[in-house]
């Protein structure tokens, strides 16, 4: 008789992940997003772009989770929808001090994946990296630091695009209103422009929630200040890199 292949024992299913430590900077992230989309009506494509965000870096979490045999794959789902579930509009693990930091471990899909990254010839990804020399007590690539930078910084940059967008847009349509309409001030142009100012504030609005939520989600895991490097990260464009921003699930 052949011997039969030995059975890989499935992960186990978490039945609660604000339980478990090993989830705690997954779902204080997740619960900052709360916090912010709170502040946007439901109804607002601001309210829509925090809770994508919000999915992404979850999922991303729990695929380096995956990696080292605490969940599967295909458990990443469920897990966002017990915490989304679970959401009871108080706020965990949003404080915590330098000697309570645990930094996400590198695995060698992370690893992998910042190969890709550092060979892209990208600029804005070498500018991030020089970004994160500040911090010397840290190993940007030996942890998601490096990703998560670069998820931000990517993510600002996708938004500075469609505000000044927005921006032109506006101008342009309200110059060819004023031809057809009876002068600049009649009420269709300022009710259009009532509306361009409003999307481009729902952006602005996005853009500060974001900052308020990596700048948590870096202090939380890695201790110490990040005003000065939130700076330097808001100061880098980064364009050109999409699916490559993410952790692949092994």
């Amino acid at each position: 008789m052949p011997a039969r292949p030995e059975q890989v024992e499935n992960p186990p299913v978490v039945l609660d992940p604000r339980a478990d430590p090993r989830f705690r900077n997954a779902v204080a992230t997740f619960d900052s997003f709360e916090l912010e989309k709170a502040r946007f009506p439901t109804n607002r494509n601001g309210w829509g772009r925090l809770g994508a965000m919000q999915r992404k870096l979850f999922l991303d979490d729990c695929a380096i989770l995956a990696s080292n045999g605490v969940i599967g794959c295909e458990q990443r789902e469920e897990v966002f929808q017990r915490v989304k579930a679970s959401w009871n509009g108080v706020a965990q693990g949003e404080h915590s001090s330098t000697s309570d930091v645990h930094p996400s471990q590198g695995s060698s899909i992370l690893q992998d994946r910042y190969t890709l990254l550092k060979s892209s010839g990208n600029e804005g990804m070498l500018n991030v990296a020089r970004a994160l020399e500040i911090r010397v007590d840290l190993d940007p690539f030996g942890t998601q630091l490096y990703l998560d930078a670069s998820i931000y910084v990517a993510s600002q940059t996708y938004l500075r695009g469609l505000i000044q967008e927005e921006i032109r847009h506006g101008e342009g349509t309200k110059q060819r209103l004023a031809k057809l309409l009876e002068g600049e001030n009649s009420s269709q142009i300022v009710e259009f422009s009532k509306t361009v100012e409003s999307e481009v504030e729902d952006l602005r609005s996005v853009a500060r929630s974001y900052r308020t939520i990596f700048q948590k989600r870096f202090e939380r895991e890695y201790g110490g200040e990040w005003d000065e490097l939130m700076n330097r990260l808001d100061g880098i464009d980064l364009v050109g890199e999409g699916p490559e921003l993410s952790v692949p699930c092994p």
